[in-house]
């Protein structure tokens, strides 16, 4: 679909698929969205910041409109297509954190796609922390504030290794 130029299609069915999904769908139903994404995903020759936003905006834990299945779907995916999306979730992470694009900072919450990608892919996170440690070092008491409670959530999270992964 990607290759006839369809991007605008793949996004909306992306976001349709994020939007309908339900906890009490059927695990036949959950498996098909899953497997039309990551076939999608793998079989694409570029990464498009475009659809790599639709996916990330399904992280969240506290997202109004976002389900814990539309989140569990997002996670899914990105764990596994993690080789494949790394460099363009990476790029998408480092220009909002550092203040660069201030555009996609307004259409998702960076600091819940972190904390759901830590769930799913801690390896694409390998570039992101020294941005992190930046903002625990900021001046602006907000900034500081988001990035002590993501760096807690971290550590609160049961069985991660978030010292020896970093």
């Amino acid at each position: 679909m990607l290759d006839l130029e369809c991007d605008d299609l793949v996004n909306e069915m992306f976001s349709t698929f994020f939007s309908v999904v339900r906890d009490d769908n059927p695990e036949s139903v959950l498996s098909a969205m899953q497997t039309i994404m990551i076939v999608v995903l793998e079989e694409s020759e570029d990464d498009r910041d475009d659809l790599l936003l639709v996916i990330l905006s399904a992280l969240g834990r506290n997202k109004s409109g976002v389900t814990q299945a539309a989140r569990r779907l997002a996670m899914n995916v990105i764990e596994q297509c993690s080789e494949k999306l790394e460099v363009g979730i990476k790029h998408i992470l480092i220009s909002v954190m550092s203040g660069d694009n201030q555009l996609i900072k307004s259409e998702i919450d960076y600091h819940e796609v972190i904390y759901g990608i830590c769930h799913c892919a801690l390896q694409i996170l390998s570039g992101v922390v020294p941005y992190l440690t930046r903002e625990l070092l900021a001046d602006q008491l907000d900034t500081r504030l988001r990035a002590v409670r993501l760096v807690g959530s971290f550590f609160a999270l049961p069985g991660a290794n978030i010292c020896e992964a970093f």
